[in-house]
């Protein structure tokens, strides 16, 4: 797997440096915005998973192997 990645610092990097005062820095920082919004709903469902989970002893089946997987790789480890 590749390094992590921190999406969202990339995107302001792009958003500052490279795309001032272009068309399509809207859309980019609309598509910023719903990244942001999406991590933190995984970070959010990671935690019930764990409250639950603990809670009725229910397992995960690796979804939890899975969130971080992804969260570590965007950068945005729990």
């Amino acid at each position: 797997m590749s390094a992590p990645v921190d999406v969202l610092a990339v995107v302001d990097s792009v958003l500052a440096h490279h795309l001032q005062g272009e068309s399509i820095s809207d859309e980019l920082r609309q598509a910023r915005a719903a990244m942001a919004e999406l991590i933190e709903a995984a970070k959010h469902g990671r935690e019930w998973i764990v409250e639950v989970g603990d809670r009725k002893g229910l397992p995960n089946g690796g979804t939890l192997h899975r969130l971080d997987a992804a969260l570590t790789r965007v950068g945005s480890a729990t």
